[in-house]
């Protein structure tokens, strides 16, 4: 009885053998290997709750802004270096919100021009970071498809303080014919350049350039805000960041969350909103979703 019990006692204290270890380890490896993928999912499904949250923070901050202003909305971007005797500084629209304090914050550079980082409601936080040095050549202008790594890009215009890095983009298009109200491309937001001899000062005050509150007739289906962070050219399919949700499209393709007028954010596969036609760029937003309106004359 006694010797039973003994080689019991050796048999329980011999531990795992080699064997059993590496079954061990295989079992673990695979586990990990399955919930790598979900805990990636988890994460990135996170980032973009985060992103829309910020989206609704601006939008909320846009239609504060038309509020005090009549029912105006802000411009989306005049350039600096004199070109306007009116806005002679410059103008960018997240350092506006800022400088009125619409969205409390402080800026992306101190007082010599050097970058700053810290957390911000303009940041998406599947985005890359902001980097140095300051040039139009790390932004989206010369993506090809919204899943561009070039889209995850950062914008900052230096003008006066404070200067905002910001990785959303409004539904804005260039001050030319076509975004005279009522026309095509008359999106909600305008870019002001000095492209093909325009007088900036001119538009400025060419009513059919300017953007009321009272223009949006279904602003629960015309977009606002976006990922992305184009602001030379303005809206285009391949301008939208696709930063959020799988692949798809061959590599081109992801989603965007949009913010619409009425403050709601949905994130919106990019392939159901217009691919870049060859033979006629025009009508790249053609094939538009019913509840994505980017120019204000397709409300229906």
């Amino acid at each position: 009885m006694r010797k039973t019990r003994k080689s019991t006692e050796l048999r329980s204290s011999r531990g795992f053998t080699l064997v059993e270890l590496l079954v061990v380890i295989g079992i673990i490896s695979v586990l990990v290997s399955l919930l790598l993928p979900a805990l990636g999912r988890v994460r990135r499904s996170a980032f973009a709750t985060q992103c829309a949250s910020n989206m609704r923070q601006i939008s909320m901050s846009m239609l504060q802004y038309a509020q005090a202003n009549k029912g105006r909305l802000p411009m989306a971007r005049i350039p600096d270096a004199g070109v306007s005797t009116i806005y002679p500084n410059g103008w960018f629209w997240p350092n506006e919100l800022v400088r009125l304090k619409y969205i409390p914050m402080q800026s992306s550079q101190d007082s010599l021009g050097r970058l700053i980082q810290h957390s911000s409601v303009f940041r998406c936080p599947e985005g890359e970071p902001e980097i140095d040095p300051y040039t139009v050549d790390i932004r989206s202008t010369n993506a090809t498809s919204p899943r561009d790594p070039r889209n995850n890009m950062s914008v900052r215009y230096r003008y006066g303080d404070p200067s905002i890095a910001t990785w959303y983009m409004v539904n804005a298009k260039q001050a030319a014919t076509i975004t005279q109200a009522g026309n095509a491309k008359d999106a909600p937001f305008v870019l002001y350049h000095t492209g093909s001899g325009r007088n900036i000062d001119n538009d400025l005050r060419n009513r059919a350039f300017a953007r009321s509150l009272s223009q949006i007739r279904k602003p629960g289906e015309v977009v606002m805000l976006l990922d992305g962070s184009e602001a030379l050219i303005g809206i285009q399919w391949r301008y939208m960041a696709a930063r959020h949700g799988p692949l798809n499209a061959n590599g081109r393709d992801g989603s965007t969350n949009m913010a619409f007028f009425d403050g709601h954010v949905s994130l919106i596969p990019t392939r159901d909103i217009g691919r870049l036609v060859a033979t006629d760029p025009s009508q790249e937003l053609a094939q538009i979703r019913r509840d994505t309106i980017f120019y204000m004359s397709r409300q229906k």
